[in-house]
């Protein structure tokens, strides 16, 4: 029998209340995944009133890992997890995050098919694990809630347990792929009854989940300095994450070396295991105690040069999407190379691409359409459609765009990475609040 592509599998895919056995079976794998780095579980409500009861876990997204502490933690149910496609198809998960119920979805973008499961589930008794930041915070900080969450919570009616973490993003920052050994602590909140909801509007439902969620790893690390060992140290690749010296106020002049992180102008920064900013001697005093704060002064120098008249920035890159056909070890298909380029008025890439990308879910395009791409690829993407382009780890960017994934890996300087991301999300916000002065 013919194996089937990817696509026809999603096509066809329900996701189901996942059984006790998978359930067991990933809760097994879950614990010995985290014994390396093992996190305290702290519960501000009684655990016996929830047991057997449908739950929405809605849980804080410092990490990337967050998802094994949260379901390591909370045992009183065993959730659907509500994910995007991004995170499903990778290499060996693909078929278990099926069986486990997983609920894909596009990020950013209406996804019809992922509510309508998780109205269908919740019928069925289902409990649900949702992260409503939608990608890992950049610097340790909580990202904005995505649009509709009060409206999905309210409609969903379950009792609420917010899940945060403290040191989570120390353990595993965004700009290293590799983790680092410290004090994880995740709490458990119960916030609203099913009773309380009725009450609320969803406005109302967003501002408590909104201050449940605020978290800031730098900042709550400051008196009790835990230390975050790293084999390499904890500047090791946070070059790709701040690329702005406050001192001379240059872009692209910083790189690592060893525990420091220098800059050409000769300012030099000795991050500590407990994430601490040590300058050297006779550079005059250095204006942030926190990394935090130094991204905070990166965002708005890129924000204030986004919003000129004329800007532009561009990056050569390599485009892929996901391989739905063959369903490839990276489950990444290569469309060609090119460049992106964002203006204000949105993205453009142009390249030599062969093919194109199409929905997860949906079969490939005729070949004969490949006849019209013998001369590459031009696309727009307009920037009222591209709210984040969201850092893959210093290595490019990536966002969905009519339910297509779009993947983009720097072949230049991949420094450029974050700076796309906070010009666009600078953009986006720009046009957003000119379409609300219209009005």
């Amino acid at each position: 029998m013919k194996k089937r592509a990817p696509h026809e599998v999603l096509k066809d895919y329900t996701p189901e209340i996942p059984g006790k056995g998978i359930s067991l079976l990933m809760r097994a794998l879950i614990f010995f995944m985290n014994v390396p780095a093992p996190a305290k579980f702290v519960y501000n409500y009684d655990k016996k009133t929830l047991k057997g009861k449908p739950v929405l876990i809605v849980a804080a997204h410092a990490s990337r890992d967050d998802y094994k502490y949260v379901l390591h933690g909370y045992r009183q149910a065993n959730p659907n997890i509500i994910t995007g496609y991004h995170s499903m198809l990778k290499p060996g998960l693909f078929q278990i995050m099926m069986k486990c119920g997983v609920i894909p979805k596009t990020l950013y973008e209406p996804c019809p098919s992922a509510l309508k499961s998780i109205l269908r589930l919740k019928k069925e008794g289902a409990s649900f694990l949702l992260f409503p930041e939608g990608i890992q915070s950049m610097c340790g900080r909580e990202h904005p809630l995505r649009p509709d969450t009060g409206k999905l919570v309210k409609k969903l009616g379950l009792d609420v347990v917010v899940a945060t973490s403290r040191g989570a993003y120390l353990s595993c920052p965004r700009y290293n792929p590799k983790n680092a050994r410290g004090k994880i602590v995740y709490t458990f909140d119960h916030v609203f009854t099913p009773k309380q909801l009725e009450n609320l509007d969803p406005a109302e439902i967003e501002r408590v989940l909104s201050n449940k969620l605020t978290y800031n790893d730098f900042l709550s690390n400051e008196k009790p300095r835990n230390r975050y060992r790293h084999a390499h140290g904890n500047a090791s690749g946070l070059e790709n994450l701040l690329i702005v010296c406050p001192l001379c106020k240059k872009e692209f002049t910083m790189k690592t070396e060893g525990r420091e992180l220098i800059c050409e102008c000769g300012s030099r920064v000795r991050i500590g295991d407990d994430y601490s900013i040590t300058p050297s001697a006779g550079k005059g005093e250095f204006p942030f105690a926190r990394l935090d704060e130094w991204y905070d002064f990166q965002c708005e120098f890129i924000k204030k040069e986004a919003l000129e008249e004329g800007f532009s920035l561009s990056y050569e890159c390599e485009h892929n999407t996901f391989d739905m056909t063959s369903g490839s070890k990276t489950m990444k298909l290569r469309l060609g190379s090119g460049t992106l380029t964002l203006t204000r008025e949105g993205l453009t890439y142009k390249g030599d691409d062969k093919e194109t990308a199409y929905p997860p879910y949906s079969p490939p395009p005729p070949s004969c359409d490949s006849d019209t791409l013998q001369d590459g690829i031009n696309l727009f993407f307009p920037i009222e459609k591209v709210p984040s382009a969201p850092f893959i780890g210093g290595h490019g960017n990536e966002f969905y765009f009519e339910n297509c994934y779009h993947e983009f890996i720097i072949t230049d300087d991949r420094r450029k990475a974050v700076k796309m991301l906070t010009a666009v999300e600078s953009l986006y916000e720009r046009k957003q609040n000119e379409k609300h002065n219209s009005i």
